[in-house]
C-alpha cells in the first residue's frame, strides 16, 4: 500500500524488461593501478558466464562493441560492468555470480597485482548483511552455551537442575521454527504439501543434535533449500532466509526459556526444601510461579503481537516469529516442566544430596533490605540515573544507517568503496520515478514533452543528483527540439534506443525516471530528496518515488504512524 511498493508494481507491469541502465543493477567493479581493460578476453569471458546465468537480463561490459564510456573510470583506473537481474536477485543467484566472476578476479590479479575486484548493489549488500548475521547469529550461540552451563551450574550446584533451562530454551526455539513452518507460505506447501512433514524433521533433528537454531537452520538448508525456507522464515514468500527473524526467534527463545525455567525450577526446589513431596511441590509451583510466568510472557506476547497490523514484512516476521517463541517457553514451562521436575526430582540436588533451607543473609536479601530502609532516599536517586541515562535520546535519530556502520569486511561493502573512489557510488541506490500525464494522454506526446523536460531540469539542477536517466536524457547534448523531432515518432524512437522500453510505458502514458545520487550523498540525503520530490507539483504530471531510498522513508513513516497505536495496545 505504499508509494514505494506502487512504483516496484508499475516497473514490472506496464515497462518493459529492466535494462542495466534503468533499474537496481548489481555491479562488478574492479580498480588497480593499470589498464582496467588488460585482461580483456577474461572479461568478456566474464561477461558472456553471467549472461547465461538464469535469472539475469541484461549485462553491459566495457569490452563490449557498443560499450557505454561511464564503465571506464575518468582516471582509466576502474571499470564495471553491470548486471540487470530478473526483480532483485536471490542468495542462490548472486552465489552464482560471485562464481562467475572469479575467473575473472584471478585474470585482474595477474595483470595488475594491486587490483581488487567486488560484485556490489542494493540486493547484494542486503544479502550479505544476511548471511553475515545469520553465521555470527550461529557464533554466539556456539559461544553463549558453555558459559551459560557454567553460571547454571553455580547458580543451582546440580548438573540436572542446571540443564532444565538449557532444555526449556532449546524446546521453546524448536517450537517457534516449527510453528513457523506450519504457518509458512500456504501456497507453497499446497504445491509440495508433502514437504511440511520433511520441514518439521529436517529441521528439529539437527536442533536435537546441534542445540542452536542457526545452525539446524543451515544443516537443513544444505539438505532441502525448501525445507529451511519453510522452518525458518516466517510468513515469508521469497526464497531465502530473513535474519531478524531468526536472531529474534533464537534470543527470545535462549532468554525466556531461561528465564522461565530458572524461576520454576527455584519455587520448586523451596517448596521441596520446605518439606513437601514432589507432586504438592510442582502443583504449588504451577500455581505460584506459574501465574507469574503466564502473566509475564502473555505481556511479551502482546506486544509483540502489536506488530503484525503495521503491514510491513520485516514487522510482522518479528512480531509473528516473537509470539510464537514467547508461546512456546509459557507452555514449555507450565506443561512439560513440572513433570521433568517430579521425574528428576532425584537428582536435582545431586551431587549435594542434603536439602539446606537458602542462606538468609544473601546479598539481595541485604540490598532489598537497605532499599526497604532507605526508600525515600533510594527513589529519587534512582529517579534521577533514569533521566540521566535517558538524556541521549534527545538527539536520537532514527533511520538507516549509512555506510560507515556496514562491517567492512563485507564483499559487497568493498565494493561500495571501489564505486566511491571511481565517482559511482550513487549506482547502488538509484531513485525510481513513475511518472504520468494528470489528463490521461501520452507521456511523450503534445503536452507531455515539456513538462518531462522541465521535471529533468529541475532534478539536474539538484546538488544531491549526479545523473539523471529518462525518456528525455538518452543521450548527452541533446536539445529539445531534438527531443521533439525524435519524439514525433515513438516507434521509431523506440527502434533508435532499445533502452526506451525501459523508460516508457507498453501503452505510452507512463515514463520511469532513474536518479542517481550524487557520490556524496548519504542513505539520509537521498530520503530527503525523495520526500522533496513527493512534495513537488509538476505542472501537468503525476510523480511517484521508489527505490530504496522511497522504501526506507516509506517503512520509516509506516512504523512511526503505527507506534502510538502499539503503544496504547
Amino acid at each position: 500500500g505504499t508509494e514505494s511498493y506502487a512504483v516496484a508494481q508499475a516497473r514490472r507491469t506496464e515497462f518493459g524488461a529492466q535494462g542495466v541502465t534503468v533499474g537496481e543493477p548489481w555491479i562488478v567493479i574492479w580498480r588497480g593501478e593499470r589498464d582496467p581493460l588488460a585482461a580483456r578476453a577474461a572479461i568478456a569471458a566474464t561477461a558472456e558466464r553471467l549472461r547465461a546465468l538464469p535469472g539475469i537480463t541484461a549485462v553491459h561490459a566495457p569490452t563490449d562493441p557498443d560499450a557505454d564510456p561511464r564503465l571506464l573510470a575518468a582516471d582509466r583506473r576502474g571499470a564495471t560492468i553491470l548486471v540487470a537481474p530478473d526483480g532483485h536477485g536471490t542468495t542462490a543467484a548472486v552465489a552464482a555470480a560471485r562464481e562467475a566472476v572469479a575467473p575473472l578476479r584471478a585474470a585482474l590479479k595477474a595483470a595488475d597485482p594491486t587490483s581488487e575486484l567486488a560484485l556490489t548493489g542494493s540486493f547484494p549488500l542486503g544479502n550479505d548483511l544476511i548471511l553475515l548475521a545469520g553465521s555470527d547469529s550461529a557464533r554466539a550461540e556456539a559461544l553463549l552455551a558453555g558459559p551459560l552451563l557454567l553460571v547454571l551450574l553455580l547458580v543451582f550446584g546440580s548438573p540436572a537442575a542446571a540443564l532444565l533451562p538449557l532444555l526449556m530454551a532449546a524446546g521453546a526455539g524448536v517450537l517457534a521454527f516449527a510453528g513457523g513452518a506450519l504457518i509458512a507460505p500456504v501456497a507453497r506447501l499446497r504445491r509440495e504439501p508433502r514437504r511440511l512433514g520433511l520441514a518439521l524433521a529436517a529441521y528439529v533433528v539437527p536442533f536435537a543434535v546441534l542445540a542452536s537454531p542457526q545452525m539446524a537452520l543451515n544443516v537443513a538448508h544444505g539438505l532441502d533449500p525448501f525445507i529451511a525456507n519453510n522452518a525458518g522464515y516466517i510468513l515469508r514468500a521469497e526464497r531465502g532466509h530473513f535474519a531478524a527473524d531468526q536472531t529474534i526467534v533464537s534470543m527470545l527463545g535462549l532468554a525466556l526459556g531461561i528465564d522461565y525455567a530458572l524461576l520454576i525450577v527455584a519455587r520448586y526446589r523451596e517448596r521441596r526444601r520446605a518439606g513437601e513431596e514432589p507432586r504438592e511441590a510442582a502443583i504449588a509451583t504451577a500455581g505460584t510461579a506459574g501465574w507469574t510466568v503466564a502473566c509475564a510472557g502473555g505481556v511479551v506476547m502482546v506486544s509483540l503481537a502489536t506488530l503484525l497490523p503495521i503491514g510491513l514484512l520485516d514487522a510482522r516476521s518479528v512480531g509473528l516469529g516473537g509470539a510464537l517463541v514467547v508461546a512456546a517457553a509459557i507452555s514449555l514451562a507450565l506443561g512439560l516442566l513440572p513433570a521433568l521436575l517430579v521425574i528428576l526430582d532425584r537428582w536435582l540436588d545431586w551431587p549435594r544430596r542434603e536439602r539446606q533451607a537458602p542462606r538468609l543473609g544473601d546479598v539481595g536479601a541485604n540490598v532489598a533490605r537497605a532499599l526497604a530502609r532507605w526508600r525515600w532516599i533510594a527513589a529519587p536517586v534512582a529517579l534521577a540515573l533514569l533521566v540521566v541515562l535517558a538524556l541521549p535520546l534527545g538527539s536520537l535519530r532514527t533511520g538507516v544507517p549509512d555506510m560507515r556502520f556496514y562491517p567492512a569486511g563485507m564483499e559487497s561493502v568493498r565494493g561500495v568503496a571501489l564505486l566511491d573512489a571511481q565517482g559511482r557510488r550513487g549506482w547502488t541506490v538509484p531513485i525510481q520515478l513513475v511518472v504520468h500525464r494528470r489528463d490521461g494522454g501520452p507521456i511523450v506526446g503534445a503536452g507531455g514533452l515539456g513538462p518531462l523536460l522541465a521535471l529533468s531540469r529541475t532534478l539536474r539542477a539538484d546538488p544531491r543528483v549526479a545523473e539523471v536517466v529518462s525518456p528525455v536524457d538518452l543521450r548527452a547534448g541533446l536539445r529539445p527540439m531534438q527531443y521533439a523531432a525524435l519524439w514525433a515518432d515513438p516507434a521509431g524512437a523506440r527502434r533508435r534506443y532499445p533502452a526506451l522500453d525501459a523508460l516508457v510505458s507498453r501503452d505510452g502514458k507512463a515514463a520511469a525516471f532513474q536518479v542517481i545520487p550524487a557520490n556524496d550523498s548519504d542513505v539520509g540525503d537521498s530520503m530527503a530528496l525523495v520526500a522533496g520530490i513527493r512534495t513537488w507539483d509538476v505542472p501537468g504530471l503525476e510523480v511517484r518515488a521508489g527505490g530504496l531510498a522511497a522504501l526506507n522513508l516509506d517503512h520509516d513513516a509506516r512504523i512511526h504512524a503505527a507506534t502510538p497505536g502499539a503503544l496504547g495496545a
